[in-house]
């Protein structure tokens, strides 16, 4: 499941960014056709005005997404979203296995599948 804007600032607050470190940027991306759905950038303040580390064990960018991506799915929000996810996708199987069913059964009836020759 997709990742979105406030998983990320929760998982970067989780890691120990305060607010004022987080800057989230309403940008879009307009030649996805979904853009207008997904939206947002994160730009996070890894070190103060003095040079130093906001947080001492994440220095760089890549450190900071590697964090970020041990944090993601440990998340109880993220966990609950999966786990709806999961059923909704389950009811749909089983509905579609329905339709399925029914189709056949109606094709049968009228005199098997195909073209007539």
């Amino acid at each position: 499941m997709n990742i979105n804007l406030h998983d990320l600032i929760d998982a970067v607050i989780q890691l120990g960014y305060s607010e004022k470190n987080i800057l989230p940027e309403p940008k879009r991306y307009p030649r996805k056709k979904d853009c207008w759905v997904v939206s947002g950038r994160l730009r996070v303040e890894l070190a103060d005005k003095e040079g130093n580390p906001v947080v001492s064990s994440i220095l760089t960018k890549e450190a900071l997404l590697v964090k970020i991506a041990q944090v993601i799915p440990a998340m109880a929000s993220r966990k609950q979203r999966n786990e709806e996810f999961e059923k909704f996708r389950k009811l749909e199987l089983e509905r579609r296995q329905i339709a399925e069913k029914q189709a056949g059964g109606a094709q049968a009836a009228v005199g098997g599948k195909g073209k007539k020759k």
